[in-house]
């Protein structure tokens, strides 16, 4: 069976990222002596709500300054917590120029409304590829990977089969869900992974022209 949709991840797949950014630079500023581990332990118990849009950014940011106990504004916070994204994952725009015209790519992101219109929205070559309407995100959908209502929605958005599609992502949590369900899957991390293993993998399926 052809392919006939590529989705891909965000983070790690189109720019590379780390949350200990966030948690140093607000030790650095002067905003806490909580340790980073401390830190990502609170930003762990209540960033899949966020993730799911089951809060709004500024839920959110009470929610977790009252956790911390830090003081500090919500622009700034938003900055800082933005400041993760490192690097664009070098190749993938050349890679993607190579897909075939007649599959059809999509972004599948597990993200936030503040990574979205902060840093999403300003990615070098996101939009080129993909059109916003093509954007399946996990806040706006309500559900996150590795859940099988995200993938369905997915699937029921490109109107196409399991076995016609092709999700890459960095957690191999997230492709296990997603091939139970029949789908095709590559586990790709810009940062371990070499962009030419990527290519590799596209082609095998004839995804590439």
């Amino acid at each position: 069976m052809s392919i006939k949709a590529l989705f891909l991840d965000f983070g790690n797949v189109f720019s590379t990222f780390h949350m200990e950014f966030f948690y140093r630079r607000l030790i650095r500023e002067g905003y806490t002596t909580l340790p980073a581990r401390e830190l990502n332990q609170i930003q762990n118990d209540v960033y899949r709500a966020f993730d799911r849009g089951d809060i709004s950014p500024e839920d959110y940011y009470h929610e977790f300054m009252a956790r911390t106990k830090i003081e500090i504004p919500q622009a700034l916070f938003e900055e800082y917590y933005t400041d993760i994204f490192f690097e664009d994952v070098a190749g993938l725009d050349t890679l993607l120029e190579k897909v075939r015209t007649e599959v059809v790519m999509y972004l599948l992101s597990n993200t936030n409304e503040i990574h979205y219109e902060r840093y999403f929205k300003k990615h070098p070559f996101l939009f080129k590829h993909i059109p916003g309407e093509r954007h399946i995100l996990s806040y706006r959908v309500g559900a996150s990977k590795p859940e099988p209502r995200i993938y369905e929605y997915a699937l029921k958005l490109a109107g196409v089969r399991p076995d016609e599609a092709i999700l890459v992502d960095d957690y191999e949590s997230n492709i296990n869900s997603w091939k139970n369900l029949g789908g095709h899957g590559i586990v790709y991390h810009g940062f371990h992974h070499d962009i030419g293993s990527l290519e590799k993998e596209l082609q095998e399926h004839d995804v590439l022209k």
